[in-house]
């Protein structure tokens, strides 16, 4: 009997959230029995791109492709495939090269929004209409991206779940940092206006605890230049600037405190990965990060843009490790509880009557 196949349709493998969560889950996938496939509408050099393909993922990349009919003869023959299949949508930006293939696809077709952007001008609305006559269930990654979605197309367009994504659970951390060792304050994310770092950093030159403490920002971004002349003018030795990480473990591994300053997040991949490793959160009240933090419990939440709100939370962790303890455990054990990928691969199985 053929195995059963499962597409992941994402606009490229850029180092992202949700990008990161389609390779993870398609491993998940991969040792369920099913056979994933990503169809990458970037190019092979996509960073993600190996990172796929080391934990045995077969990826198609479009982009590189000259035409457009050869691009649409590629995306055919990966949704052709043999045995049963399902195709599970990440991107509204594959839709203008998959709606015209969807009529022919045999299996089911599923559709993740991972953001709580509308999609909702006169071109998104005639091709979002069209595609959800092929869907077989939307779902959503928070209770936000949900609303914003069925505000703009009704709620009896599709069938339509609001499904969490996980991560996977990694060992437990190995003791205490070093002694008088600074605090490190971490952020990881795409160097762009809606994350915010340039919020963070003014936060940090409002601090007023007396204990030493470090900023470290993994992700890079056309905000980058702004935001190392910003930091120049707080105190650039503390403030560090990494680059594109791919190493999850070298990101998170020297971490105290995670920031998460975003204006917008469904259901931030960055915080599930923080508080699976025990790390304390400092979240702003947007999207899905309430569903995340239990202010006071699993973490902190701050207003967006108040950077004096999130310094005062800031201080507060720094001046008390007990406090950075108390979230720390409380925010690994919500994780565990409701939030693993293996979960998440468990609940897409029924969705994609694939068992």
């Amino acid at each position: 009997m053929p195995a059963h196949r499962v597409i992941h349709a994402v606009s490229s493998l850029q180092i992202g959230g949700a990008e990161r969560l389609v390779v993870d889950l398609a491993a998940v996938q991969r040792r369920q029995g099913l056979v994933p496939t990503i169809l990458n509408f970037g190019s092979n050099d996509d960073p993600l791109c190996a990172d796929a393909r080391h934990q045995g993922i077969a990826v198609t990349n479009l982009r590189g492709i000259n035409s457009n009919y050869a691009k649409t003869a590629t995306i055919a023959r990966t949704l052709k495939g043999s045995g049963p299949s399902a195709l599970h949508i990440h991107s509204p930006w594959c839709l203008p090269r998959l709606a015209l293939l969807l009529p022919f696809f045999k299996g089911k077709v599923v559709y993740t929004r991972h953001g709580a952007h509308a999609y909702d001008s006169i071109a998104w609305k005639i091709l979002h209409r069209w595609t959800h006559s092929y869907v077989d269930q939307l779902t959503f990654v928070s209770e936000q991206s949900r609303d914003v979605h069925l505000r703009a197309y009704g709620a009896n367009a599709v069938a339509h779940t609001v499904l969490e994504f996980g991560v996977e659970i990694p060992p437990r951390r190995n003791g205490p940092p070093a002694p008088h060792a600074p605090v490190r304050i971490g952020c990881v994310g795409r160097l762009v206006e809606l994350k915010a770092q340039g919020i963070l950093i003014d936060a940090m030159a409002r601090l007023r605890s007396a204990v030493p403490r470090e900023l470290h920002l993994f992700g890079d971004g056309p905000d980058r230049a702004k935001l190392q002349a910003q930091a120049r003018e707080v105190d650039r030795e503390k403030i560090h600037f990494h680059g594109t990480v791919l190493d999850r473990a070298a990101i998170y591994r020297d971490l105290d405190i995670l920031v998460v300053a975003s204006r917008m997040e469904g259901l931030s991949l960055a915080m599930m990965e923080a508080m699976a490793r025990e790390i304390a959160v400092v979240a702003t009240d947007v999207g899905g990060n309430s569903r995340l933090i239990m202010n006071g419990r699993t973490g902190l939440l701050v207003p967006y843009g108040d950077a004096a709100a999130l310094a005062r939370a800031l201080d507060g962790m720094l001046d008390s490790a007990d406090l950075r303890t108390q979230l720390a455990t409380a925010g690994r054990s919500l994780i565990e509880s409701g939030f693993s990928l293996e979960k998440t691969a468990a609940n897409l199985l029924p969705i994609y009557a694939l068992r």
